[in-house]
């Protein structure tokens, strides 16, 4: 036997070896499988044995000369399983992890396996499930019914539950239907079971919580406690009377009191319906002539949502932002601009951008040429289709927007929208009493009419193919986006409401005149004529010229000449500059009377 033979005979009657110490002790075996091959030398241990790395003996499995269980089952732990230390059962690993076990650490411990699904009933048992559940219902429709109008009739005993209502009637000087509001309420307190309602989700109170910032939660815990508490029990309580409402509701109640039909509505309403076969024709014409899915149609909506969609015929925020009242006639001047800039900016603007877009080399073979008149026909309706329905959803919350100007809306923190509308004070023609410029009737015909110019400027905006095909025949050579007549209306009935009852202070407000209504009706001129006629002394002379005086410096200094009620701006001065002239007057004509009668006393 050579020396490898007996080698591989020592290697195969163990599978460790040990080395011997200068005591002559066994040290701790090693494995030599476990050794480390990182580089081309040999090891210490094929030192010893003298065995080369490149012997088949470095790739043989191996194992100990005793067997024994590893550490970790042998020792107790450190902590005490509940169960009387029992584990769970293992939960299996999903199979689309088992080729990316990496991946298995981030699933969630509470993975679950899937229900199997569960067999489809037959339609014979969906009906008898569907009956037993309306038969629940109804029964406990009933037994709710039975409880809630149980005292209304002599012949049913009260239980224990209608005791709170039967004590409340007895001991109470209540109406019958305040004692039915008591009633409801306690049984919406007492009365109703929500053992099966599910509660409020502890997700739903850290959506809640988390809307508060950290500045607003910081030493705040117990009042957010008390406050969770308070939603988790307004929650119970609105679930309890939404279970007796809907017990309560009687289902006839929506058959009894229909909603009312405006005139489109009552058409559509009518059985047999003799307008469906037209509907489903036009429906399928549409669909046959519209170019849904051209590109050219999507790049157009874009253009309209990124730069013009935001756009309004009347811009009011610079009504808002102006720092004093305007007049009307400035009001019109202004609002007619910018419905008049709004339409050349769409005319020149929006028509040039769709006309670069449908000049575009990428998107010249999506327009049809048009030489294929059909096609070209169709594509060009389509634009003009959505054309037409963005023109018209801008008219609309242009309208809508400068409603809103008179009548904030409710979300508004500002009392007024507008920078306020001044109102002059002047003397009728006649000169006998104040009126306003402008009247009700010109603000009326002001503010409204702005509907009109909006819709009108509208009507204007030519078509596309009309500004790329000059020479080409349109019967419709404009854009006429539909705007419903009583959409106008309302909106025209809601500003004159508001106009209405913003007028009514600025009638109070001539109450403070109601002392110079002499002056105003020129009585005084013709109490003056009376008075002269007849020899006055010249004390009572005086008293009278500085009683008109007076007046006068009352007129000048004390009338307040700029005042601002709701929102209008009352400018008093012209009226105050009138009836100043006229006390003045009088006063002129008292001073020639006295210096006439003090001459001719001196004469004689």
């Amino acid at each position: 036997m050579d020396r490898y033979d007996k080698k591989m005979s020592k290697l195969t009657s163990y599978s460790t070896t040990s080395a011997v110490n200068s005591r002559g002790r066994m040290t701790r075996p090693f494995n030599l499988r476990g050794r480390s091959m990182r580089n081309d030398k040999e090891c210490e241990g094929c030192t010893v044995l003298g065995v080369s790395q490149m012997d088949p003996v470095y790739f043989l499995p191996t194992v100990p000369m005793k067997r024994a269980k590893p550490i970790w089952m042998t020792d107790q732990p450190s902590f005490i399983l509940s169960d009387n230390g029992v584990l769970p059962p293992d939960k299996p690993k999903p199979l689309a992890l088992w080729s990316c076990p990496d991946k298995y650490e981030t699933v969630d411990d509470d993975f679950e396996e899937k229900k199997p699904i569960r067999q489809r009933r037959s339609t014979k048992q969906g009906l008898l499930a569907l009956q037993e559940s309306r038969k629940r219902q109804e029964a406990f429709r009933k037994s709710l019914l039975s409880i809630v109008m149980q005292g209304k009739s002599g012949t049913t005993e009260p239980d224990d539950s209608e005791a709170g209502g039967q004590r409340l009637e007895k001991r109470t000087s209540f109406g019958q239907n305040e004692v039915d509001l008591f009633r409801y309420f306690y049984y919406v307190h007492n009365g109703v079971d929500v053992s099966d309602v599910q509660p409020l989700s502890e997700q739903v109170i850290k959506n809640i919580i988390g809307q508060l910032s950290p500045q607003l939660k910081k030493g705040q815990a117990k009042t957010i406690d008390k406050l969770c508490n308070e939603i988790k029990e307004d929650y119970i309580l609105n679930t309890k009377k939404s279970i007796l409402d809907f017990v309560l509701k009687d289902p006839r109640k929506q058959m009894e009191d229909p909603k009312e039909l405006n005139a489109e509505m009552k058409e559509l309403n009518v059985v047999p319906q003799p307008w469906h076969q037209n509907l489903i024709n036009y429906k399928a014409k549409l669909h046959k002539n519209l170019c849904f899915v051209n590109p050219c149609i999507r790049q157009s909506n874009d253009i309209w949502y990124s730069e013009f969609s935001d756009l309004r015929f009347i811009y009011t925020k610079q009504f808002k932002e102006r720092p004093e009242a305007i007049s009307l006639s400035v009001f019109k001047e202004h609002c007619n601009a910018s419905i008049a800039s709004l339409k050349d900016k769409l005319t020149k603007n929006w028509l040039l951008k769709l006309q670069g877009m449908l000049m575009n080399e990428k998107n010249k073979r999506f327009a049809p040429p048009m030489e294929k008149y059909e096609k070209f026909d169709k594509f060009f309706q389509t634009l003009k289709t959505a054309m037409t329905l963005n023109l018209q959803t801008l008219v609309m919350d242009s309208l809508k927007e400068y409603m809103h100007m008179f009548k904030p809306r409710e979300t508004s923190t500002e009392v007024l929208e507008h920078c306020g509308f001044v109102v002059n004070l002047l003397l009728t023609e006649e000169g006998t009493d104040i009126d306003f410029e402008p009247t009700l009737e010109d603000m009326v015909t002001g503010f409204l009419g702005m509907f009109d110019e909006i819709i009108k400027a509208s009507h204007l905006i030519p078509r596309l193919e009309r500004r790329m095909f000059p020479d080409l025949q349109l019967e419709v050579k404009y854009l006429q986006p539909v705007i419903p007549e009583d959409f106008i209306q309302e909106l025209k009935e809601q500003v004159l409401e508001v106009l209405k009852t913003e007028f009514v202070p600025l009638q109070e407000f001539l109450n403070i005149f109601a002392d110079l209504e002499f002056l105003i009706s020129n009585q005084a001129k013709t109490d003056l004529e009376s008075y002269l006629a007849e020899s006055h002394p010249f004390d009572e002379m005086v008293e009278k010229f500085n009683y008109f005086q007076n007046i006068t410096n009352h007129i000048t200094c004390e009338i307040p000449k700029v005042e601002t009620v709701g929102m209008f701006e009352i400018n008093s001065h012209r009226v105050l500059e009138n009836l100043a002239e006229r006390t003045t007057a009088i006063c002129d004509v008292l001073a020639e009377q006295m210096l006439d009668d003090h001459l001719e006393s001196n004469k004689q």
